[in-house]
């Protein structure tokens, strides 16, 4: 019994598609619904840790409908479309009429700016959200570190991809991958995984704070592997690119030296913008909470048994539960004193 594809048609073979036109400089981004229309878990499937409280949660999830965009969303992808190298606001959002829908007028006015979206593969976002999009666009462009990862040293023609997809097999589960910008630094022994949020607070301990709650350490192990796993095949070499490939495969960088990086705009005024490097002790945390997941749907799918919570269990204080209470103790202990 296989549950996926996920969201649609079969995937493509596994493969870095557009890792050989990045040096060729013929690479173009992968749309947004070209990508959902693959198979496959991807890194927001498998970061979101509702998906995976049980094995009955991952099948339902597994089942659902594709997620209709929220707002949110289509911010960030309009975002995602502005920082593309080509992008303007022409080419990145539809805006959407600025009016309700109570009327027949009205709501046929929305319904043409969706058809237009749709058309052109574009999110449609509120004229109220149009300003916070150019908002957080100019916050990146303001950063010289965000803008070097982005269309900076490396440039985009020679060694970099926006928007790139790969696809692979790891633990007998099809996995897809769409990142944001994968930098190539030549030697081919330096690999930057970029990462763009929107968020309300990009300060490092509240970042932080949401590197955890929603998994974007777990995303980007999740893109990692798929450098590593994910093959291409060619039979023909250009003379600049034969000393990265061998018996038709590329020489893939060790994990030592892919580094990841999430560029973190906050969606509120100020609009504030950092970088904030990802080192091993995360990926390491993401690449593990990772692996269990994926073991977990291939055993689940293998049996078809798709087990929810246990029946009856036991329960104890979890540590924090008992750090709190000798918190607590200790403080009526010293109110009791000091009553004295």
């Amino acid at each position: 019994m296989t549950l996926y594809p996920v969201y649609g048609t079969p995937c493509p073979r596994p493969g870095y598609w557009g890792w050989l036109d990045a040096f060729l400089g013929d690479h173009k981004p992968t749309p947004e619904a070209d990508y959902h229309r693959f198979s496959g878990i991807g890194g927001s499937f498998i970061s979101k840790d509702d998906n995976w409280k049980s094995a009955l949660h991952l099948r339902d999830a597994l089942d659902a409908d594709p997620v209709t965009p929220t707002q949110s969303m289509r911010l960030g992808s309009a975002l995602h479309n502005l920082v593309a190298p080509s992008g303007d606001a022409e080419h990145s959002y539809v805006g959407g009429p600025d009016c309700d829908r109570r009327s027949n007028d009205n709501r046929e006015r929305h319904r043409v700016a969706e058809l237009e979206a749709e058309a052109r593969g574009l999110p449609i976002i509120a004229p109220r959200d149009v300003p916070t999009a150019e908002a957080m666009y100019e916050s990146i462009q303001a950063n010289d570190d965000a803008m070097d990862l982005l269309s900076g040293p490396t440039g985009m023609n020679a060694h970099g991809m926006t928007e790139a997809v790969l696809t692979w097999r790891e633990h007998g589960v099809m996995c897809k991958a769409r990142a944001d910008r994968i930098v190539i630094n030549e030697p081919i022994e330096d690999v930057i995984l970029v990462d763009i949020k929107s968020t309300k607070d990009a300060s490092k301990k509240a970042f932080e704070k949401s590197i955890r709650d929603y998994g974007y350490d777990v995303q980007l192990a999740h893109y990692r592997s798929g450098l590593m796993h994910a093959p291409v095949e060619v039979d023909w070499w250009p003379e600049r690119l034969a000393r990265h490939y061998r018996d038709g495969f590329p020489i893939v960088p060790s994990k030592a030296f892919v580094r990841c990086a999430i560029i973190a705009v906050e969606n509120v005024a100020p609009f504030g913008c950092s970088v904030i490097w990802l080192n091993e002790s995360w990926l390491e945390r993401g690449d593990s909470i990772r692996m269990g997941r994926l073991s977990m749907l291939n055993r689940a799918e293998r049996r078809d048994e798709w087990p929810g919570y246990p029946t009856s269990y036991d329960s104890e204080p979890p540590a924090w539960a008992l750090s709190r209470e000798d918190q607590l103790t200790k403080m009526m202990r010293e109110l009791a004193r000091v009553s004295v």
